[in-house]
């Protein structure tokens, strides 16, 4: 179905929710729409643009989320209490994408995503190092998506650089970084 934008508080507390298909045409995801949901994978399709105040708060089961290189705006408020399980955040945008903060929420804020890497397109460590919001993240790693450029995928997520590795189903496979890889008929050997 084509749907553009998921509104406000539309899956608020649905904690039977442990999956979504986004809908074609998605451009913005309104505040609180997934709030307090137990989705352990997002992958946000290429088009969205906009992800708002709150969208993703207390979704204490997210491990990994996947943003689009069309991204322009990440309320900082989004992911406010996933520090519990959340790794991972791939951010296509070779931008940062602007942030709306505010002030007092920013212990919370950081503390959200304090412990989780931020991976980025080669060559845009910096600029997300330098970026509000952006900089809080555990660690900034650049990670080569030239194989996926149209958009993120289950499957280019399950190859990052010194990370645990998960399943679809969202368990950890292995959490050493060596072992080898097959994904689309390629062998990766870390």
């Amino acid at each position: 179905p084509e749907t553009e934008v998921i509104p406000a508080l539309m899956f608020q507390d649905c904690e039977a929710m442990k999956t979504f298909e986004w809908p074609s045409g998605l451009r913005e995801i309104e505040s609180n729409a997934f709030e307090s949901c137990l989705i352990k994978r997002i992958v946000l399709p290429e088009g969205v643009r906009k992800i708002g105040r709150e969208a993703f708060r207390h979704n204490n089961a997210l491990i990994v989320l996947g943003l689009p290189a069309s991204l322009e705006s990440f309320d900082q408020s989004a992911l406010m209490g996933c520090e519990r399980q959340l790794k991972a955040v791939h951010c296509l945008a070779t931008v940062p994408p602007a942030t709306i903060g505010y002030p007092y929420y920013q212990e919370e804020i950081r503390k959200s995503i304090a412990k989780a890497t931020l991976y980025v397109p080669v060559g845009c460590k910096e600029a997300y190092s330098n970026a509000p919001y952006w900089h809080n993240f555990g660690d900034i790693v650049e990670y080569d998506y030239s194989e996926y450029t149209t958009a993120i995928t289950e499957q280019s997520l399950d190859v990052m650089p010194n990370a645990d590795k998960y399943g679809l189903d969202g368990r950890v496979i292995t959490t050493t970084p060596g072992g080898i890889y097959i994904q689309n008929g390629k062998k990766y050997v870390k």
